[in-house]
């Protein structure tokens, strides 16, 4: 799991690009490495893994301020409809 500061730009797309390169840097598939790919249940799996994780009791996801309407309606449908209650997450 990344947390993104915005240290080196403000820059979402530069930002998100030097994280996949230092993940990237580090994983041993290198460039061939794939980023949070998967299922939602993968996903989650993968989330719930890190301890650092488990420790929260909230997550916020940061999204680029030049998606459409729609695009936000369904990224947080997504969120909500499957790896949201796989790690935990209810309708309050």
């Amino acid at each position: 799991m990344v947390m993104v500061k915005a240290e080196e730009s403000t820059d979402f797309a530069e930002i998100q690009l030097s994280h996949i390169r230092e993940f990237r840097a580090h994983h041993p598939d290198g460039d061939r490495a794939r980023v949070l790919v998967g299922t939602a249940a993968e996903i989650a799996e993968r989330l719930y893994a890190h301890a650092a994780f488990r420790e929260i009791d909230e997550v916020a996801f940061a999204l680029p301020f030049t998606f459409s309407h729609d695009d936000y309606v369904q990224i947080l449908t997504d969120i909500a409809g499957a790896p949201g209650p796989a790690l935990g997450w209810h309708r309050a």
